[in-house]
């Protein structure tokens, strides 16, 4: 309680959604329907097991495309994702390490570099291969925060199957293993926003997001942001049905 920690696949996949659950994360009806979300989705197992690959590279990447101007509003082009800059980012590095051009870079994001680049900025970069899970990958935390909840504790009367955890207001919230989500809703219950992503035979629930940035069906990679927190998150890890104590996972740093 009060430990402080470091942030850090299925071969067919349907978008569930499900009736908007009564507010109130904790009643009867919201927790069976977060446990039937989770069974029907662990119902799709991933038909065979693929041979072991490479972590993906880069992490930030989200697949909502960045706001542009009022009056220059355009969809992105094919083959493009959103990277969200960190500190220290140059054009230069960014481009080596999507396998593009500086010019190439700045000819996707016009408008978007008028004032330079710096920590925060989302841009446009090529879209990068991600496979449906990596054999042995680490978990990693999803955000920097601190436990207020821990793994099994009571939250207003109801055992939960994860952690919540304080984070900054606004915290980038990025996908713990590489996956794929299988389940989105931007509303349910007291939980706000939920995301639920499958790695092979574990799978992983991302709650309070108030923003979105993936959908279902989506291939994403370790490190990729998949949306934005309010002032909690709230994070689980299945292995097939059973519930795991995220902190015994996460990598340490």
């Amino acid at each position: 309680m009060g430990e402080n920690i470091k942030g850090c696949g299925c071969s067919s996949v349907v978008e569930h959604r499900l009736p908007k659950p009564g507010v109130g994360g904790s009643s009867p009806l919201t927790r069976f329907l977060f446990l039937a979300v989770l069974f029907f989705v662990g119902c799709v197992a991933p038909a065979s097991q693929p041979p072991s690959v490479e972590p993906v590279e880069p992490p930030d990447v989200i697949e909502t495309p960045p706001p542009v101007p009022r009056g220059e509003e355009t969809l992105p082009p094919a083959g493009t994702v959103a990277y969200e800059v960190r500190r220290g980012d140059t054009l230069y590095g960014i481009a080596r390490r999507f396998k593009t051009t500086v010019g190439a870079l700045k000819a996707l994001n016009k408008g978007r570099l008028k004032k330079g680049l710096k920590a925060g900025d989302v841009i446009l970069v090529p879209s990068p291969s991600v496979p449906e899970f990596v054999a042995g990958e680490e978990f990693l935390m999803p955000a920097e925060g601190k436990v207020v909840v821990g793994f099994g504790e009571r939250r207003e009367g109801a055992r939960i199957e994860g952690v919540d955890v304080e984070v900054e207001e606004g915290a980038a919230v990025k996908a713990s293993r590489t996956g794929v989500v299988v389940y989105v809703s931007d509303n349910f219950g007291s939980y706000g926003g939920v995301v639920v992503m499958r790695h092979g035979d574990y799978r992983t629930v991302y709650g309070y997001l108030e923003e979105i940035y993936v959908k279902a069906g989506q291939k994403v990679g370790r490190g990729m942001v998949i949306g934005r927190a309010g002032k909690r998150l709230h994070f689980r890890i299945y292995r097939g049905r059973e519930a795991l104590s995220p902190l015994t996972l996460v990598r340490k740093k």
